[in-house]
């Protein structure tokens, strides 16, 4: 006799093994190289996916401006 077991992804974390159900609706979940499903924090955590985009750092701003200004020249 045979047992099917159905392992479907992003049942647990891979990282941190919390269940699915237990983050929040809209959480982002992915998948890391090795196809391991990883919450949203994991996921963060290990710079797989970011936080949303707000621009560059103030301490950054001039070389964000030259960058913009050099890209001009690569179109």
């Amino acid at each position: 006799m045979t047992t099917h077991m159905d392992f479907r992804p992003a049942d647990s974390c891979f990282g941190c093994l919390v269940p699915h159900e237990q983050t929040p609706a809209d959480e982002e979940w992915c998948f890391d190289a090795q196809g391991h499903p990883l919450c949203g924090q994991c996921a963060r955590d290990e710079q797989i996916i970011h936080e949303p985009w707000t621009g560059p750092p103030d301490g950054h701003r001039a070389e964000w401006d030259l960058v913009q200004d050099l890209s001009y020249f690569l179109h």
